[in-house]
């Protein structure tokens, strides 16, 4: 019997608005995976939404994997999107992986892509390509952490290649796209880039970015005259120095971060740190901030453990 290398994974879930005795919340309107692609059994928020963690049952991502990822979010409907543990990326000696996602974000609704970090192994070959469609009201926010090795094993920056394309549009017209491409040769005897260098990663072991897209302006995010912050901003970039300040035992920074607000419909927060669950931990108290400031919202605790 032929065997065949890698699997093709499929998730397909539309979702719409449900009201019922005066109560609205997100309903389930279409549902499709195939493995590796599965997900757990959905859950209601106590703010409506519908909480849906992506499991790994092969363990992780391996050559020659296609997965392909759509979300269609009508009017109104409101979903968190996470996965159950980090990403692991193997080693891909004869054919890459991919993965592809179109997500689309309905009027007024409200999609939060939250993955725990992608963790690139020895020789791994990934590639991912995110294209997201907001219509008019809506909000996408999306956390995408990349740690470029095993740290326990000392791998950094020793995959062949990874690459990441996030590509936002909204009624304008294109708003935001952000490509990463890194390729490395580990196996030659010759000297890869040193990306711990000034002005790269220096002395930090991972990254990470968050992105809050939509019109912000109309639920208060906006910076007042004569371009002085506004209480929000001066929040997120108190968070920002407060972990930037810290030191490691050795005397190294933990962290660094800061943050843009585009010229229209956009917020990205960077952040550069020894280890992931800094990022992700200064992420998530930035957003329950920010979700309970801006939609009068409570956060939600994405707990795995």
């Amino acid at each position: 019997m032929e065997s065949t290398v890698g699997r093709k994974g499929r998730l397909d879930y539309a979702f719409g608005e449900s009201t019922k005795s005066g109560q609205s919340k997100t309903v389930i309107q279409r549902r499709f995976s195939c493995v590796p692609l599965q997900i757990l059994k959905p859950q209601h928020t106590t703010n409506g939404e519908v909480l849906l963690y992506l499991l790994s049952p092969t363990g992780g991502v391996v050559q020659g994997d296609q997965y392909d990822l759509k979300l269609d979010l009508a009017t109104n409907s409101q979903v968190i999107f996470t996965t159950q543990a980090a990403t692991k990326v193997y080693a891909m000696p004869d054919s890459p992986a991919d993965q592809a996602l179109f997500l689309k974000v309905g009027t007024n609704a409200r999609l939060e892509y939250l993955p725990d970090p992608l963790i690139l192994f020895r020789a791994s070959r990934f590639s991912q390509v995110i294209d997201v469609e907001i219509a008019p009201g809506g909000v996408f926010v999306f956390q995408d952490i990349i740690l470029p090795g095993r740290v326990s094993r000392q791998e950094d920056f020793v995959f062949t290649s990874f690459s990441s394309s996030l590509r936002i549009n909204d009624d304008h017209g294109l708003l935001f796209c952000d490509p990463v491409n890194i390729s490395l040769n580990p196996a030659s005897n010759q000297t890869n880039p040193d990306f711990h260098r000034l002005g790269l990663l220096e002395e930090f072991k991972c990254w990470g970015s968050f992105y809050v897209f939509g019109e912000l302006a109309t639920k208060g995010l906006t910076v007042e005259s004569g371009n002085r912050y506004s209480p929000i901003f001066e929040n997120i970039q108190s968070r920002l120095e407060l972990v930037g300040n810290r030191k490691c035992n050795k005397g190294q920074r933990l962290a660094i971060g800061g943050f843009t607000y585009l010229k229209r419909n956009g917020l990205v927060i960077r952040m550069m740190a020894q280890n992931t669950q800094l990022i992700q931990n200064t992420f998530s108290q930035i957003w329950a901030e920010l979700k309970q400031k801006l939609l009068k919202m409570s956060p939600i605790d994405l707990r795995k453990f």
